[in-house]
């Protein structure tokens, strides 16, 4: 299954490419796809790559390799947050109505 036939039949799915690319640049195959990956994860070089059709939505770090591997881990993290981790509780008054005050109006 070609992957524009993927998108289309699964539009709701989050779509993640992560691999192993070496030369390959999937951005040119795929233009609406976003590359994360923004450090080197084997030596000097990005031979590792994530995609995402989403631009500035995650962030990538580097951890150490597992096992054996020569490659670094990437950890994506998304840079979204929600509000109500965002921004600081805020403390209102609220005034009630009183059966006195809804017959008087």
């Amino acid at each position: 299954m070609r992957l524009s036939q993927f998108q289309a039949q699964h539009q709701d799915a989050a779509l993640i490419m992560v691999g192993d690319f070496n030369n390959a640049n999937l951005k040119r195959a795929v233009p609406n796809l976003y590359q994360h990956v923004t450090f080197p994860t084997r030596g000097n070089r990005t031979p590792d790559h994530c995609y995402t059709p989403y631009k500035d939505s995650y962030k990538a770090l580097a951890h150490p390799p597992f096992g054996k591997s020569d490659h670094a881990a990437i950890f994506l993290l998304p840079k979204y947050k929600q509000r109500l981790k965002r921004d600081a509780p805020v403390q209102r008054e609220i005034a009630r109505w009183t059966d006195q005050s809804v017959a008087a109006l």
